[in-house]
């Protein structure tokens, strides 16, 4: 099985026998990991599409000539809670970019019954049922039970956006070695899904051997990312079989189509302080204000706010922008181009982590950031989101010196003002 101890999402703190396994995993945060000094991996061309501005050469995470991340160090936190955290080691990967995978063509779409994942099987092949061996788990075979296929869901390694490729192998790997500690690793590739988005989905394949019944067997594994969490897929077939149906399983690892791309805003946190009564924007946008807080004059910049309110001293901020948009307009464009705009009107502008969720049964995007605004040091939480021909961005910040003394206590606020969010 291929499972990690569950964490719950913070909001951007991106937490036996022959078979192929699908793994569909819940999202975590709360791990800290250093950036590959490289262009940009399979991995960071999907999260960069979110803060790319329109307009602008997209980045690229596959070239002609692979490229290798060398594994190095790495450490990954987790936390429960905020007195106590459990640290995970896992010795890090040497991961080889390869291009993205190429859908089956011709196959039988299976979707299961949580309507989480779907994915199209070779013709012949049997439907997927039940795994007696493991709950939670189908099962399917291939003609002549070659190779058997079994799907199941759970949960992923923690802040996977946030750690390096050669970091997220080396935690996969490790979790997939509990339950099988006499395979050996081969090797370890990064390529990609397209999936139901428009970008890429970061997929990483290891091959290893093992001996079943005294023959020689070869287990290609899968592991597709999505800010819900993972989708994991192991191919085990005989050497000779592997090496023969290796495009065809690469055909039905490209034909995944993960259908639950993020985790739901839990219900609105209970405000440690104000009574909760919403405030109306002049759009008709609400929005639970904390205790003190009061209407602020909307700043000039960045373009398009319509509402602004601070704590009695002023240091904590909300401001709300709302844009009018086409009906066509997506929303990874409209959040693109909103960041770009607040990149403008500020300096030393980066983003630290990024995620989605779902507002009122509405999709959305948000950015963790840092920047100087106006001479201040600050770190914000954005969350843009588009519905019908409006488009909207709420923005909390606070000083940068408060979010790095007490990072649970700032984010709680962040989590808590936009939990109250209500759209008109």
């Amino acid at each position: 099985m291929f499972f990690f101890s569950f964490v719950p999402l913070r909001s951007l703190r991106l937490c036996g026998s022959i078979g192929f396994s699908l793994v569909l995993l819940v999202a975590c945060g709360g791990g800290k990991g250093t950036p590959t000094p490289v262009v940009l991996t399979a991995q960071q061309t999907a999260l960069a599409q979110l803060t790319t501005v329109p307009g602008t050469p997209a980045p690229q995470g596959n070239t002609a000539t692979p490229a290798t991340h060398p594994a190095t160090p790495t450490v990954s936190a987790s936390s429960s809670t905020s007195a106590t955290r459990t640290v995970t080691v896992a010795a890090p990967i040497d991961v080889t970019e390869t291009p993205g995978l190429q859908p089956l063509v011709g196959g039988a779409t299976y979707t299961n019954p949580a309507k989480t994942y779907r994915i199209d099987l070779p013709p012949g092949w049997t439907p997927p049922a039940p795994d007696p061996a493991t709950p939670g788990r189908v099962i399917t075979h291939a003609p002549n039970d070659p190779i058997t296929l079994t799907i199941e869901e759970g949960p992923t390694p923690e802040d996977w956006t946030r750690l390096t490729p050669t970091a997220v192998a080396g935690l996969l790997d490790a979790a997939y070695r509990k339950d099988a500690p006499g395979d050996t690793l081969q090797r370890a590739l990064l390529t990609s899904v397209r999936g139901a988005s428009d970008v890429g989905l970061p997929t990483y394949e290891f091959t290893y051997t093992r001996r079943a019944n005294g023959a020689p067997v070869t287990v290609e594994r899968f592991v597709t990312l999505t800010f819900a969490g993972a989708i994991a897929i192991t191919a085990i077939a005989a050497p000779n079989v592997a090496d023969a149906t290796r495009p065809m399983i690469a055909g039905i690892v490209g034909s995944l189509v993960p259908l639950k791309l993020d985790v739901p805003t839990p219900a609105a946190l209970a405000p440690t302080s104000g009574n909760g009564t919403i405030t109306r924007t002049p759009s008709g946008l609400g929005i639970a204000l904390p205790d003190g807080w009061v209407a602020a004059a909307p700043p000039a910049m960045p373009p398009g706010v319509e509402f602004a309110a601070q704590s009695a001293t002023g240091e904590q901020r909300v401001r709300v922008i709302h844009k009018p948009v086409a009906e066509s307009t997506k929303l990874t464009d409209f959040a693109a181009t909103v960041a770009g705009e607040l990149k403008a009107a500020t300096s030393n502008y980066e983003i630290d982590a990024e995620g989605a969720n779902t507002i009122g049964g509405v999709r959305a995007v948000r950015n963790l950031y840092r920047a100087t605004v106006v001479g201040n040091d600050v770190v914000g939480q954005s969350v843009a989101l588009v519905k019908g021909g409006n488009g909207y961005v709420v923005s909390v910040e606070v000083p940068a010196a408060q979010y790095d003394a007490r990072p649970d206590d700032a984010q709680a606020l962040f989590d808590r003002i936009e939990s109250s969010i209500t759209l008109p």
